[in-house]
């Protein structure tokens, strides 16, 4: 077994490599029955994250000409607020904000990959 600090030295320059700038965005939302609105308060948190595309999934109703805007973004587990990611939560990178669809905590447990959609 590999010892945890030679993980965690792997795992960090590889961040100092490739990491670029995103805003983890944590997202409450509040729903006002008499106006029937949906309002969203926003808690930004600058991270750096190595963000790279999620896999292609063949759109076959489209023959394929369809490509989604998804992204798979790493960050490091120890700088995100709060205990892990919620599915309410966002990734604004690059003037674009992408929906957590998907997230998990890697085997080590030092890294989380999230799969995000680019929101319209």
């Amino acid at each position: 077994m590999v010892d945890s600090g030679i993980l965690i030295a792997d795992r960090d320059q590889q961040f100092n490599d490739w990491a670029k700038l995103v805003t983890f965005r944590e997202v409450s939302q509040t729903y006002d029955p008499e106006s029937m609105q949906i309002s969203e308060t926003y808690t930004d948190t600058s991270l750096q994250a190595i963000i790279g595309t999620a896999p292609f999934i063949s759109q076959g109703v489209t023959a394929d000409q369809y490509l989604s805007e998804d992204l798979r973004i790493q960050l490091k587990a120890e700088e995100l607020p709060g205990v892990h990611p919620a599915s309410t939560c966002r990734i604004v990178y690059s003037g674009n904000e992408y929906q957590v669809n998907r997230f998990e905590l890697s085997t080590q447990g030092n890294i989380y990959v999230l799969e995000c959609r680019k929101r319209s």
